[in-house]
């Protein structure tokens, strides 16, 4: 599920930036069947449900900050 994935990625990174293709590349280990934007979205629909939160440094460079993760709720 690309969504643990998702999740997996933002908890090791709680604090620290990243850019949109440092995830991609992340869930690609994983997923090589996946569309470039899926992360992204899934990313985006995750913190809808308030699973995840982070902000936005930069939409030019796709930079972003992560600022939480739900602890231990969904996936492991």
């Amino acid at each position: 599920m690309v969504a643990s994935t998702v999740v997996r990625f933002f908890r090791s990174r709680i604090g620290k930036s990243f850019r949109a293709n440092d995830l991609l590349r992340y869930c690609l280990v994983l997923h090589p069947e996946i569309a470039p934007d899926s992360p992204t979205r899934i990313m985006r629909d995750l913190r809808g449900a308030g699973m995840i939160d982070y902000t936005i440094l930069s939409r030019q460079e796709s930079r972003y900050l992560v600022l939480y993760v739900e602890p231990g709720r969904l996936f492991a």
